[in-house]
């Protein structure tokens, strides 16, 4: 019986978009989550097609190969991140 290893890359890519919005003066700090949640009816849509419309980029930080030893009958005996 013989053994392979499997050798599986994944790179990630990344967009990364950035919107603003207004945030009340009379409204605490400590509220931001409470306001963003409750409100999201006036920004979502807007930081989605921001995001559609960004380039991608490579993401060295998530580059990731792994390992994964099986023998002919495909059966798992171990596996590793590399």
């Amino acid at each position: 019986m013989s053994r392979k290893i499997k050798l599986t890359q994944t790179k990630t890519y990344t967009k990364t978009a950035t919107i603003e919005i207004e945030y009340p003066n009379d409204l605490p700090l400590e509220n931001i989550n409470d306001y963003l949640y409750g409100n999201q009816c006036f920004w979502a849509d807007s930081l989605d097609l921001s995001t559609i419309s960004a380039e991608m980029e490579y993401d060295s930080d998530f580059d990731d190969i792994r390992y994964d030893v099986v023998e002919t009958t495909e059966k798992h005996l171990c596996g590793g991140q590399i």
